[in-house]
């Protein structure tokens, strides 16, 4: 089973799980740090695997304007129901309905942590490159528990054509960008 069809078999699951305000790590340790680290609204922000549309919901409540896309039909449409006027769109990260250099700011919060099991995460992280302006960022931040389940799959090195800042002593969460960016790398 692809990793695709597993969140869609838990979709309804995992919604009536996360809507449950503070029982989580997203309540309780993720989504006020992260929103911390982002830079102010500017342009337009994609959203990378955003399940029931709680983290773009709380984009938008800080003046986000926000694209949003998960591969999870009943995700996205349990994202539409809670926020009617969002953009919610059913997409494949590795193939992303969005016209090159259209998008400001990507943020993947707590979905690119299933690196080992994603079905493309090479050609994701292509597709956000492709999406990203000259100098825009994605934002990933994930969760590396103190103990790891192994994957059936081998391991896979970062794709070349992007490249990671390393996390600072702060807590930063690490930025990709396109390898031949003039973009300096820095803390935000």
């Amino acid at each position: 089973m692809s990793l695709r069809d597993a969140w869609e078999a838990e979709a309804r699951n995992w919604v009536a799980w996360a809507r449950k305000p503070g029982h989580d790590s997203y309540w309780q340790f993720h989504r006020d740090r992260f929103l911390q680290l982002l830079p102010p609204p500017s342009g337009l922000a994609l959203d990378l695997g955003c399940g029931e549309g709680r983290f773009p919901r709380d984009l938008k409540a800080r003046g986000y304007k926000v694209i949003a896309v998960d591969g999870s039909p009943t995700l996205i449409k349990h994202a539409r129901e809670a926020d009617p006027d969002g953009d919610y769109r059913v997409a494949d990260a590795a193939h992303l309905p969005l016209a090159d250099a259209s998008v400001q700011l990507g943020t993947a919060l707590l979905s690119l942590h299933d690196m080992d099991d994603m079905d493309d995460m090479e050609g994701a992280i292509a597709q956000a490159a492709r999406v990203l302006v000259t100098c825009g960022r994605l934002w990933p931040r994930w969760c590396i528990p103190s103990t790891r389940v192994e994957s059936s799959r081998p391991q896979r090195p970062m794709p070349s054509s992007s490249c990671a800042s390393r996390t600072s002593s702060s807590g930063a969460t690490p930025r990709l960008r396109h390898r031949d960016s003039p973009c300096a790398v820095t803390d935000r």
